[in-house]
């Protein structure tokens, strides 16, 4: 059976490693899964000062995998050892992906090959080299029956080198799903600040990694209902002057939170009419890259 989050190929920043010769190979990070705390008290009235959290969800892997079996693998002038135990990267591909490796969708990847030594990345680079900058072993359980049948080299250019490799005997796995791999890798929305000027209240959704706030621009996630992916801002502000309170933030993450009141000093009143719903979601951060020209 195919994974089943195929909207998330296409929308992806950026692929973890792209094989550039045809037929293209392209294998992206699986998302993330947002999973909400169970202890928030909807409907309940509460007030809040800037700074304070409103509210959390966990950050968790949506899946983990790990050997059951030691792997020996090479091709080219990659090899890899991968000892019982060693963990693997779940990845997920488009068609044009499977039509070649002869997978469902899913993939499990090790370490990059040219990070595991810098003299190796330093010779395999450069013009015309035959590998992009990541290079990975990856395998394959075309059936689901929880054990690799076929491996590649996901980042060789060359077509010949792009080719499954069979497992003489079938290499046995097994995953975790929705792991936290910190407990301060969280999502929250925090109330930011109060301008009492105008009466606008701010809130910044937040993306915290082991505790320390990780920047990104917005997040994907998967709505109910809808063909493409939802996007999510950083921040929300309310507008009294065109609408008094309360007023509701309806669907942030799945999320609605009312905004009854605010007094001069910025005391707020809140309410959280739904929780986060569980759902893949990646943050993004745009990147520019600028292109100097000399005269």
């Amino acid at each position: 059976m195919r994974f089943k989050a195929f909207r998330w190929l296409g929308l992806l920043a950026l692929p973890l490693l792209v094989a550039s010769a045809a037929p293209r190979i392209s294998i992206y990070p699986m998302p993330e899964t947002l999973v909400p705390n169970q202890d928030v008290k909807l409907r309940e009235a509460f007030t809040a000062r800037p700074g304070d959290i409103l509210m959390r969800a966990r950050i968790t892997a949506t899946e983990r995998a790990f050997l059951d079996d030691p792997a020996e693998v090479k091709a080219d002038r990659f090899t890899d050892s991968i000892p019982v135990g060693g963990e693997l990267t779940p990845v997920i591909a488009p068609e044009s992906t499977d039509a070649v490796m002869g997978g469902n969708g899913k993939y499990y990847c090790g370490e990059n090959q040219r990070g595991r030594s810098a003299l190796r990345s330093l010779l395999l680079g450069g013009i015309g080299a035959k590998f992009e900058a990541i290079v990975r072993f990856c395998f394959i359980d075309a059936d689901g029956d929880r054990k690799f049948e076929r491996y590649f080299l996901a980042g060789a250019k060359d077509k010949a080198m792009q080719a499954p490799i069979a497992i003489p005997v079938p290499i046995r796995y097994h995953s975790t799903w929705l792991d936290q791999l910190h407990p301060g890798d969280l999502v929250q929305i925090r109330y930011r600040k109060f301008n009492p000027k105008n009466r606008k209240v701010e809130l910044e959704l937040e993306v915290m990694r082991d505790g320390r706030k990780a920047p990104f621009d917005y997040i994907l996630w998967s709505k109910p209902g809808t063909e493409s992916l939802a996007r999510e801002v950083p921040r929300l502000t309310t507008n009294p002057a065109k609408l008094p309170y309360p007023v509701v933030f309806s669907d942030v993450l799945g999320a609605a939170i009312a905004v009854k009141d605010v007094t001069p000093d910025g005391t707020a009143t809140f309410a959280i009419n739904r929780n986060f719903r569980r759902t893949l979601f990646r943050p993004i951060s745009i990147q520019v890259n600028y292109v100097y020209i000399y005269i």
